[in-house]
């Protein structure tokens, strides 16, 4: 009977092992959101557009500054006096946001080091955010961006999306060209600047076209979404 005893309490222990791990895995979650409280993931269906006569490369900024219409209200999962997170108005993944800065930078190339605590700011609220998701998710900058007004992007490692349409799309994505935000911040910290070196980055774009998780070759835009269904699982 002793013996019996002995054994039931060792199993109890053992279990109490294997869940203590978890347990304090969602206590860190929990810790790192108790300022913020973040809405459910829920993109809206249509794309954002410009304003009547407004170029496309400038939405970001129409987005920025109109933030309190009730058409961006609905885009919008996170707003401060520094940042903006919206829903990525032609999402290259299953989940993507966009987090625009409200201070008038165009791209990481104008940041100084007047701006480290800001970048600070906006990577903490980002990694947050991430948290809150709890998919695997990278943030990051484009090199060279597209569209003016300083932005980063918060997306899921998946790049599963209808909008990925042609090379450009996903190597922006699944390459160097894209810049972690941490590295973004440790070079402005160290040199007081971000340098871009444009014929690389946009040499990056024209990469053939390969698997971001496996790195398998990939004929093109078809084969590689029908590869990704499967890699991603």
């Amino acid at each position: 009977m002793q013996q019996t005893y002995e054994n039931v309490f060792s199993a109890f222990v053992d279990i109490c092992k294997s869940v203590e791990p978890k347990k304090q895995t969602e206590e860190r979650l929990k810790t790192t959101e108790t300022n913020i409280t973040f809405p459910l993931f829920d993109a809206p269906p249509v794309a954002f557009g410009t304003t009547k006569g407004g170029s496309w490369d400038n939405a970001l900024i129409t987005i920025a500054n109109t933030l309190s219409s009730e058409t961006n209200k609905r885009r919008t999962f996170y707003v401060d006096d520094k940042i903006a997170i919206v829903y990525d108005p032609y999402a290259k993944a299953k989940m993507h946001l966009l987090c625009i800065y409200r201070s008038n930078i165009d791209n990481p190339t104008q940041l100084k080091t007047e701006h480290v605590e800001l970048l600070k700011h906006a990577h903490t609220i980002a990694k947050q955010v991430a948290a809150h998701l709890r998919v695997d998710m990278m943030i990051g900058y484009h090199a060279i961006p597209s569209m003016r007004r300083l932005h980063f992007h918060i997306i899921s490692r998946d790049l599963v999306s209808d909008c990925i349409k042609n090379k450009k799309h996903y190597n922006s994505f699944a390459t160097d060209f894209f810049l972690p935000c941490d590295k973004v911040l440790t070079e402005l910290e160290s040199k007081g600047k971000v340098t871009i070196d444009k014929t690389k980055y946009e040499n990056l774009l024209k990469n053939d076209l390969k698997c971001h998780r496996c790195k398998s070759s990939q004929k093109n835009i078809p084969k590689l979404k029908e590869h990704l269904e499967q890699c991603n699982k």
